[in-house]
């Protein structure tokens, strides 16, 4: 998610053609979906909560009046007391997808009391955003796909199962900040943790906090004690390692996919932080399994 200028803060995912669209088959669920990929409606809000999240494509998402780009893995919890819409950048049209899951105050009000205050998401001036990776766009879409053509009561049920999963990441990551740093830093790391985003240069990373690239480096080595380089370079060995140990993807495939144009630097890395190179990691790891 990015923030435009003026306002406060971000992939690609190609699971959906962008000629699919389901609108929910239950008018009166207590929770439901659609999966749309067309003009939205104007500045709106209503009185239940909906939860908003991008399959692929590039929309503005406003909220309260603040201008975000969401691109895909980018989710946004919306109350009823929160305003919002969608719009096209620059008012272009282009291929988009996006899911928002609709559901009742009394469902909320369950399941946030168990996770954080109702009252204290409800009335907080906090935009409740947050990221998915591509395994969980992966994961909604074929839900969605599945929830689409039960009965009702199995929809209504699916659906809700589908929203707690979505939230519980949501929660995860509010139970991760840290509550020493201030809000949009630990937004900030939760940004650059996130596996999509892992193909942007430091430069474009900055771009989603308030912060000139030059201040954020100097904020970043204050709260974390370490640089923002050697930060990102730390999470992209960790998911490195990861790909090595549960996907088929080449050594290659795995430097692209987390923004390294050269395989040498990539492995240079690699040995450097774990003592052993991607492809003797990855064999020993296979002997390990078998």
């Amino acid at each position: 998610m990015k923030n435009l200028p003026g306002t406060s803060t971000r992939k690609k995912t190609d699971r959906f053609p962008s000629t699919i669209a389901l609108s929910s088959p239950f008018k009166d669920a207590t929770a439901a979906f659609n999966l749309l990929n067309r003009d939205f409606p104007p500045y709106h809000n209503h009185m239940h909560w909906e939860l908003l999240v991008m399959i692929q494509g590039s929309l503005i998402h406003t909220v309260n009046n603040m201008d975000f780009i969401y691109e895909s893995g980018d989710a946004c919890l919306i109350r009823p007391n929160d305003k919002h819409c969608l719009n096209y950048i620059d008012n272009v049209k282009s291929p988009c997808q996006y899911v928002n899951f609709t559901f009742r105050n009394d469902f909320a009000e369950s399941f946030f009391s168990i996770h954080d205050s109702y009252n204290n998401l409800l009335n907080s001036d906090e935009i409740l955003h947050f990221a998915l990776d591509d395994a969980d766009i992966v994961t909604i879409t074929d839900r969605c796909l599945f929830t689409h053509n039960l009965p009702q009561e199995n929809y209504e049920a699916n659906t809700k199962l589908i929203i707690c999963q979505i939230l519980l990441k949501f929660f995860e990551r509010r139970l991760l900040a840290n509550p020493d740093y201030p809000l949009w830093f630990n937004n900030f790391l939760t940004y650059i943790s996130t596996p999509s985003n892992f193909g942007k240069s430091a430069e474009e990373l900055a771009l989603s906090t308030p912060y000139s690239y030059t201040w954020l480096t100097r904020y970043f080595k204050k709260y974390t004690g370490i640089t923002l380089i050697d930060y990102i370079n730390d999470k992209k060995m960790i998911y490195a390692k990861r790909l090595l140990q549960t996907t088929t993807l080449t050594t290659l495939q795995i430097s692209e996919k987390i923004g390294y144009s050269s395989l040498s630097s990539f492995n240079h890395l690699f040995k450097k932080t774990y003592n052993t190179t991607p492809s003797e990691y990855r064999k020993q790891h296979s002997r390990e399994n078998n």
